[in-house]
């Protein structure tokens, strides 16, 4: 039997490499260089603080400054990993590697490579949002996105200097807004970049690189499933927001980010009787039921969905749900009932990023990935199968003293 030991490290170059190589963020990695890591889940990043200049004097010389140089202690906060299982009858010993490869290959490039990307991008807007360095409200159309990124540009020049390298991260579905932009064209070059071990070409705005990053990955806050939990089965991430569901243009929300909303439901009937008005109860549970009102004479009402969302719902769950008109005119009618869905996390609702502008030594990320565990089918004792463990620990940070090198353009508004 092949020493499973050498398998893994095989394994662990060729994933360490295409991480760096495949992700968009990949750049960021080489400012890990300043970090002191000792193992563990922490890591320190040097700040310098120092004073600034003052006159010298002819008769006592030059005036004493000070200079402190701290460390930071940050933790490493994603520890993230999977266990693969090859059946021993579909592979074995002799071509184990090429389909371990294939299987790992796959996993980080569809699922490894967009999280941490995610993570990253979600991490740098959030400091910036918090640090006032954001732009908000602004959806990009082609007659003035040049003049919104070279503004944002040039607010992270005008606090780190117009020499300091900077990369533009801009997201995949606002690109071909940029590129019909008539002034882009001759302010287009093309530049040496460099993630890792890999040198590349990359086309850059007045020497800025450009670095097109997949729409998926540009939001401001992600869930990531643990693997376990009721509805977090399949791992992976997604953006934070709220279940919801439309019925009759009105869309039906919870009140708050997460999987719980997915449980509420909305149900639609028609009240009876004379002059019953139009009403909302929500029960404890989250089941939200609409009774739509009736006049003196017993015929149903035409309410729209302008009229529902003006509701006041009661009931022990009433800020449960909320409702907004989408089709203001809409005649509703009844309805079987119809679950929430598309809740994920908590805290504030992702919003979307047109583009990050980073100064590149401000992001530092950090990335360990343990040596892959292989255990072929005779040491395996819970399957007869090859099992391969991966796990990546990792993070990102900005020290204070970089936070001005950082600025965030998002489409929703900020508050």
């Amino acid at each position: 039997m092949a020493n499973t030991i050498e398998y893994a490290k095989i394994f662990q170059t060729e994933l360490d490499t295409a991480m760096v190589a495949g992700a968009t963020s990949g750049w960021m990695e080489l400012n890990s260089d300043m970090v002191k890591y000792n193992g563990g889940n922490e890591v320190k990043i040097p700040k310098v603080v120092m004073d600034g200049m003052a006159d010298y004097d002819r008769e006592n010389g030059f005036v004493k400054g000070s200079v402190t140089l701290s460390y930071e202690t940050h933790t490493l906060s994603q520890d993230r990993g999977r266990t693969f299982g090859l059946d021993a009858m579909d592979v074995n010993e002799t071509n184990f590697v090429l389909n371990a490869a294939t299987l790992m290959g796959e996993f980080q490039n569809t699922r490894v490579i967009p999280e941490v990307d995610a993570y990253r991008y979600s991490k740098i807007a959030t400091k910036a949002i918090a640090g006032s360095k954001a732009t908000g409200g602004y959806t990009p159309v082609t007659a003035d996105i040049m003049d919104k990124l070279l503004a944002d540009v040039y607010k992270v020049y005008d606090k780190v200097g117009e020499g300091t390298p900077l990369v533009i991260s801009l997201n995949m579905s606002v690109a071909p807004i940029l590129d019909l932009s008539d002034k882009i064209t001759k302010r287009l070059n093309v530049v040496d970049f460099q993630k890792g071990e890999i040198a590349m070409k990359t086309l850059a705005l007045d020497g800025i690189p450009i670095i097109r990053v997949p729409s998926a990955r540009m939001k401001t806050s992600f869930a990531f499933n643990n693997g376990t939990t009721t509805g977090q089965e399949a791992g992976g991430f997604l953006p934070v927001a709220k279940a919801s569901v439309t019925i009759g243009g009105v869309k039906y929300e919870a009140a708050s980010a997460g999987l719980a909303g997915n449980a509420y439901t909305v149900t639609i009937v028609q009240g009876t009787g004379a002059s019953v008005a139009t009403a909302g109860v929500i029960d404890a549970t989250g089941k939200l039921t609409i009774t739509l009102g009736t006049n003196s004479s017993s015929a149903a009402l035409s309410v729209t969905a302008t009229q529902i969302a003006a509701l006041t719902f009661t009931g022990d769950g009433a800020s449960l749900i909320t409702a907004t008109a989408i089709t203001g005119s809409t005649v509703q009618s009844a309805s079987a009932s119809k679950s929430l869905a598309g809740g994920a996390g908590s805290g504030d609702v992702a919003k979307t990023i047109n583009w990050l502008i980073t100064a590149r030594k401000s992001a530092i990320a950090v990335s360990k990935t343990d040596v892959p565990r292989i255990f072929d089918p005779m040491t395996n004792q819970t399957a007869n199968a090859w099992k391969i463990d991966y796990r990546k620990y990792h993070d990102l940070f900005i020290p204070d003293n970089k936070v001005d090198g950082i600025y965030v353009n998002v489409q929703e508004e900020l508050v």
